[in-house]
C-alpha cells in the first residue's frame, strides 16, 4: 500500500464524507442511522484493509482490533439499525499467529502467515461485497471503487 501526505489522507477522508453525506441525502430508503451504520461500516473496513497485516502479529493492537470489529463490533452495528449482518463464516477461534503456528501445526512460519492473509482477504472482501450488495439494492455508492488505491 502506498504512502498518502498526511494532508492528501486528510482530504480523502473529507471527500468520504462529503460523498456519504450526499447519499444519505439522496437514498431516503436507508434510515438516518442506518447510512450512519453504513458510514461506520465504510471506516471500520478501511482500517482492516489498512491493517490486515497485523491480523497475525500477536501483541498487535490494530490487530486483535481487526479481530473484535469481525467477532461483533460490526454485526452488531449492523443489526442494531435493521440492517443484515454479513455472514463472515470465521471468526477470531480460525486464525493462527506468530506465537501459535507451531502449535496449529503449520509446517512454517510463512506458511501460517500466508494461510492468515487468505483468510484475512477473504473478511476483507466479504465487507467489501456488503457494501456493493447495498448499493445495488439502494441505488448508494458505498462500496471502495479502488480508484483512490495506490
Amino acid at each position: 500500500m502506498g504512502i498518502l501526505s498526511k494532508e492528501a489522507y486528510e482530504g480523502k477522508r473529507e471527500w468520504a464524507a462529503r460523498k456519504q453525506a450526499r447519499i444519505a441525502e439522496e437514498c431516503t430508503a436507508l434510515t438516518p442511522e442506518q447510512h450512519e451504520a453504513l458510514a461506520w461500516l465504510c471506516e471500520r473496513r478501511h482500517f482492516f484493509h489498512c491493517n490486515m497485516e497485523d491480523l497475525f502479529i500477536s501483541e498487535s493492537v490494530e490487530g486483535q482490533e481487526c479481530f473484535k470489529l469481525v467477532d461483533h463490533q460490526i454485526n452488531d452495528c449492523l443489526t442494531e439499525v435493521g440492517l443484515p449482518a454479513i455472514e463472515f463464516g470465521v471468526s477470531a477461534l480460525d486464525f493462527t499467529d506468530d506465537s501459535s503456528w507451531e502449535y496449529d501445526g503449520y509446517a512454517s512460519y510463512e506458511e501460517a502467515e500466508e494461510e492468515c492473509m487468505e483468510l484475512a482477504h477473504e473478511l476483507h472482501s466479504k465487507m467489501e461485497g456488503y457494501l456493493a450488495d447495498i448499493d445495488r439494492e439502494y441505488g448508494t455508492e458505498y462500496a471502495p471503487t479502488g480508484a483512490t488505491r495506490i
